[in-house]
């Protein structure tokens, strides 16, 4: 059937040939291309090209088809009619939003289909071999290829090479007639991370459309574009003003940003954001947190982290979504801060798509919470009047007063007797006695939570005045101060009056007078001639009559005067005395004491009587009394009470010895001193005990400071060894202090009483000194070799060098001549030294010269 219906196009193509030879004798070849876009983004055209007409070969012409209908070849040879479809696998239709998953791997795959057949019968299909499908792929606009993600009719293939950027592959030899392509571009980085933000004008694109080029590299058709749409929301930032726990803390804001929530997307390398807070917030902490895909929520574990001076807080690789929380304090005045956060990234495993962007950000405003900065007031008029009630407001964008009727507060909608009901000010208009007592406030709304109320304020819609609480009757000192008071209500106005004895008339201000015309009058500095005044005053409102308070009397006394001092007394310890004062004006008194930390008042009881008299009784005063003053407050019918001056009361102890004088030993003609440390003495008498008792010493050699604290002896003799000393000390109380007695001991010096012999001895022999001495407590032997004399130490031929007797044993030739003697030492000076005594050594007779024989 199909040979039958291709010989008869043949004969019919052949007809109208000859038809055409015999009319023109011309032949023309065209050929017939079109393209039709539609949906489907599929493209059809001829190989024919209508711009380039050829001569028809004997077996290729062609020419032109009725309208409506294609060229036919004189020829059965095919003419191929190529389709080219182009979308995307990433999204589901055309300039639809992109896929999750695809836009996580950050890759667009796309799909293109291409065919061929014959265009004089579709049902003929054609080869593609040595056909070429081309696609430019800017790298900004569309994105560079995903090494090994090309496909051909499902199976991998290998792109052509010497491309730049371009994607091209050349169906083989042998290939057929239809080709289903998919690859992938990497989703350009400009794109990817080009960040939706509210008040942007739109979205990001990605559109893509391929060629189908000859074996000469020519193009054949494009496909009709396919576009991706993408709304990247890879951070979000919110901020939230903090609540403070008490007034006086300060402000802070929370800013919370999450990054990768959306898409957890792994791999994230040398993570940072950039947030420089705005002016008037310092940085107080900052920490993140992770996200815990077992929980899918966030990882309760905080790391904290500060930021860079770049304010960049960097916090390295991380696999899927990622929060930074900053906490910041509010520094200055201002209410509305708005804070922008940056985000950017490396890829693990696709440089090219690192986030080197400035565009991944998001901005977060906070508004402070509306507050009142100026409260209504409370407003009291007439039945009948006008008022108003406004408040002054912070952070405001809207006012909704209401008032409390006694059942809590409800709104008011604008209508008498209300009007701007939903601004600053309310007016009232025509106020109605039962509007007595309501409260107002206003609830001031803002761009921030929670709205400010105000506090409410009470409007009085006045009756005629009355005295809800009379003047009081006062009692003061001539000189003294007062106030009479009046309350009343419905009251706009006051006007004070005294009646000094000839009927009320108005008080205007002046001294003594203050307050004439409020609640309250002050009278300063009142004089004894006021004493016995009445006082009222006259209160008026807005509605009358007039309201008259009572009368109040005023009562001025004279304060306490102190006439005559108490004067200081001086008793000795144990004694009686009194302290006495004379004052006017006094109903009662009080002595009073100071022992050192100031008065206190005095009960009466041992020592004291008389403690809220005029008289003072002080019986049997201790020691500890003394230095104790003493006053009086007088009081009276008036104040200040009078303070009488202070007076002392001495208290006088007998002396008493705190340190002893101590026993002296001294050599005959030598100095010495007796000395006594005592209290409460006043003076001093020294006596000497010579073995017949004490008797007193006066001035006068040996002794001086008879009468001090300090003895002097100088000179003493032999003769007052063994005088004992004491002193008697005296003062303003008895008895008389005695001291202990203290030994004098003078010592005479050494004497000698019998003289060392001289001795003559042989050589060899033993010989010895000796002497007699007087007050002696040591001896020193000394020689005389011809040069002086010199100490001796016992040893060979010496002992008993220190002793009352040398002796010499084994006396040598050559101390013949040689001299002794002894100093005597002893507890006085001078040493005595004894008179010299020789030693004569004798040596044997030797034969000098001999006998000689004799013939």
């Amino acid at each position: 059937m199909k040979r039958k219906q291709n010989v008869g196009k043949f004969i019919l193509s052949f007809c109208l040939v000859v038809l055409l030879v015999l009319q023109t004798l011309t032949f023309s070849a065209t050929a017939y291309a079109g393209s039709a876009p539609g949906d489907s983004g599929t493209v059809v055209v001829s190989e024919f090209d209508p711009s380039n007409e050829i001569e028809p070969s004997g077996s290729e012409t062609v020419f032109d088809a009725p309208e409506g209908q294609l060229p036919v070849s004189m020829m059965a040879s095919p003419m191929p009619e190529y389709s080219i479809t182009m979308r995307s696998n990433s999204n589901a239709s055309e300039n639809g939003w992109i896929n999750q998953a695809a836009f996580v791997e950050g890759a667009i795959e796309w799909q293109v289909e291409i065919a061929a057949t014959d265009m004089s019968d579709p049902t003929i299909l054609l080869p593609l071999a040595d056909l070429k499908f081309y696609d430019a792929l800017d790298p900004v606009a569309i994105g560079t290829y995903v090494e090994s993600s090309f496909k051909v009719n499902g199976v991998a293939a290998t792109p052509d090479n010497g491309t730049t950027n371009a994607l091209a592959y050349t169906f083989p030899a042998g290939f057929g007639e239809h080709a289903m392509i998919t690859f992938k571009t990497w989703i350009p980085k400009e794109k990817y991370y080009r960040e939706y933000n509210a008040g942007d004008s739109g979205w990001q694109t990605v559109t893509n459309a391929v060629e189908l080029r000859d074996a000469s590299d020519n193009k054949l058709l494009s496909s009709s574009p396919w576009s991706v749409a993408l709304k990247p929301d890879w951070i979000q930032m919110i901020g939230t003003l903090d609540k403070q726990a008490n007034p006086a803390d300060p402000r802070t804001i929370t800013w919370t940003i999450d990054v990768n929530k959306n898409y957890s997307k792994q791999g994230l390398k040398d993570f940072t954001i950039t947030d420089a807070l705005p002016a008037g917030l310092t940085f107080k902490s900052a920490a993140y947190q992770l996200w815990n895909s077992g929980t899918n929520d966030w990882f309760v574990t905080n790391e904290l982290i500060t930021p860079s001076a770049n304010n960049v807080y960097t916090i390295g690789d991380v696999n899927g979504p990622i929060r930074l929380v900053i906490v910041s304090e509010v520094t200055g005045n201002t209410t509305s801060f708005t804070n922008k956060a940056i985000t950017q990234w490396k890829l693990d495993v696709n440089t090219v798509q690192d986030n080197t962007q400035t565009t991944v950000w998001d901005t977060a405003t906070v508004n402070s919470s509306p507050s009142i900065t100026a409260q209504p007031s409370n407003s009291t008029i007439a039945v009948g009047g006008n008022t108003t009630f406004s408040v002054s407001a912070s952070n405001t964008t809207g006012y909704q007063w209401q008032v409390d009727q006694g059942a809590g507060y409800t709104n008011i909608s604008n209508g008498a007797p209300y009007s701007g009901a939903t601004t600053a000010t309310l007016t009232i208009t025509g106020a109605t006695a039962r509007m007595n007592g309501y409260i107002y406030r206003v609830i001031a709304s803002g761009l921030a939570t929670p709205d400010a109320a105000s506090n409410g304020a009470t409007l009085t819609v006045n009756s005629p005045p009355s005295i809800i609480a009379q003047p009081s009757s006062s009692t003061i000192a001539a000189g003294g101060n007062t106030t009479f008071s009046v309350l009343a209500s419905n009251t706009t106005g006051y006007q004070w009056q005294v009646d000094q004895g000839a009927g009320y008339t108005n008080i205007s201000n002046g001294a003594p007078y203050s307050g004439a015309t409020t609640a309250t009058l002050t009278i300063t500095g009142a004089t004894a001639r006021m004493n016995g005044y009445i006082y009222r005053v006259i209160a008026s409102g807005l509605a009358t009559p007039d309201a008259a308070s009572n009368g109040a009397t005023l009562t001025v006394n004279s304060p306490p005067s102190i006439i005559a001092q108490p004067s200081s007394s001086t008793i000795a310890a144990g004694g009686n005395t009194t302290f006495s004062v004379l004052a006017s004006n006094t109903t009662g008194y009080q002595w009073q004491v100071d022992q050192g930390a100031g008065y206190t008042n005095i009960s009466n009881g041992a020592p004291y009587s008389g403690a809220t008299t005029a008289t003072l009784t002080i019986t049997g005063a201790t020691a500890r009394m003394n230095g104790y003053i003493y006053r009086v407050i007088a009081s009276g019918l008036a104040t200040p009470d009078a303070a009488s001056n202070g007076a002392t009361l001495t208290v006088n102890s007998p002396p008493s010895i705190i340190a002893q004088p101590s026993s002296s030993t001294i050599a005959a003609g030598g100095n010495t001193t007796f000395s006594v440390l005592a209290s409460n003495t006043t003076g001093y008498q020294w006596q000497v005990d010579q073995g017949a008792g004490y008797t007193n010493i006066s001035n006068g050699a040996p002794y001086s400071g008879a009468t001090t604290a300090t003895l002097t002896i100088t000179g003493a003799t032999a003769r007052m060894n063994g005088y004992i000393y004491r002193v008697i000390a005296s003062g303003l109380a008895t008895p008389d202090a005695a001291s202990n007695g203290a030994t004098l001991t003078v010592n005479s010096p050494p004497s000698i009483i019998a003289q060392p012999s001289s001795s003559t001895i042989a050589a060899g022999g033993n010989t010895t000194f000796s002497v007699l001495a007087s007050n002696t407590t040591g001896y020193q032997w000394q020689v005389d070799q011809g040069a002086g004399y010199t100490n001796i130490s016992n040893g060979a031929p010496y002992s008993g060098a220190t002793t009352a007797t040398l002796t010499i044993t084994g006396a040598t030739a050559r101390m013949n001549g040689y001299i002794y003697r002894v100093i005597a030492s002893g507890l006085a000076t001078p040493d005595a030294a004894s008179n010299g005594a020789t030693l004569t050594v004798n040596s044997p007779p030797s034969i000098i010269a001999q006998p000689s024989s004799s013939t």
